[in-house]
């Protein structure tokens, strides 16, 4: 029977992954040392995970977990908008991964890029997928949305736009990431809307590939254009661009 980590047991095998992985990267530590570095007994975390992704998956979807029971505690939840929902729950997602933005840099390709993405992250983005599910069932019985012909793919959608939040955040260098607020801000209500319509699965084949191959690459490019636009409309900023 596989082994089981207690509550306790698993706060101290992410809190060593974390350390051991901002330290020396995703291949300068191994199962074996990450258990050792959290006092668990020889041979116990091998029980537990498969492979370091496996470990880094999990850690992911308990971050995920947190945020959900919180959720569950807010009363009036069920209440609140797609829109509202979804953007609580990307902010949340990015406060508590705040901390720990450097191991989300070094994991983020293997786990969330890579070909082999889709094999290492199947559990986390099954969960993911099941709360983007309850979101938009919520806002069909609140009639904010039309029963749609692809509804089922449009939680996999969502997943594309959290990846590309996520990795624009890791490489937001702005104050208090005030960048990628803005993005989300921004972004978010052009996400919703068209959730008005229907889509189809080329629409949904089209928008993975322009973000593999486009978007994620240009992360950066696209940072810059954005803290341009940014400042072409603050009044210090047009200044400064026209001086240019």
């Amino acid at each position: 029977m596989k082994y089981m980590l207690s509550d306790e047991e698993l706060e101290l095998v992410f809190s060593a992954t974390i350390r051991l992985v901002t330290e020396n990267g995703i291949w300068g530590c191994t199962l074996f040392e990450i258990g050792q570095e959290a006092g668990i007994p020889e041979g116990r975390i091998l029980d537990c995970y498969a492979s370091k992704n496996e470990l880094f998956v999990a850690y992911y979807q308990w971050i995920q977990q947190q945020i959900i029971d919180e959720f569950q505690e807010i009363e009036d939840f069920e209440e609140f908008s797609l829109q509202e929902k979804l953007q609580l729950f990307l902010e949340n997602q990015l406060e508590a991964l705040g901390p720990h933005r450097q191991f989300v840099k070094k994991t983020f390709i293997p786990l969330f890029i890579s070909p082999l993405s889709c094999l290492h992250g199947k559990k986390y983005r099954t969960a993911f997928r099941e709360t983007m599910k309850s979101f938009l069932d919520g806002a069909l019985v609140n009639q904010e949305i039309s029963p749609q012909i692809y509804q089922k793919m449009i939680p996999d959608l969502l997943g594309a736009y959290y990846i590309f939040i996520l990795g624009y955040w890791i490489k937001d260098d702005s104050e208090d990431y005030v960048n990628t607020s803005q993005v989300l801000d921004l972004t978010l209500g052009v996400v919703v809307e068209p959730l008005q319509s229907q889509l189809t699965e080329k629409t949904k084949e089209l928008i993975s590939l322009l973000f593999r191959l486009h978007l994620y690459p240009r992360l950066g490019t696209i940072m810059g254009v954005f803290t341009r636009f940014k400042k072409s409309f603050s009044p210090q900023g047009a200044g400064a661009t026209e001086a240019e």
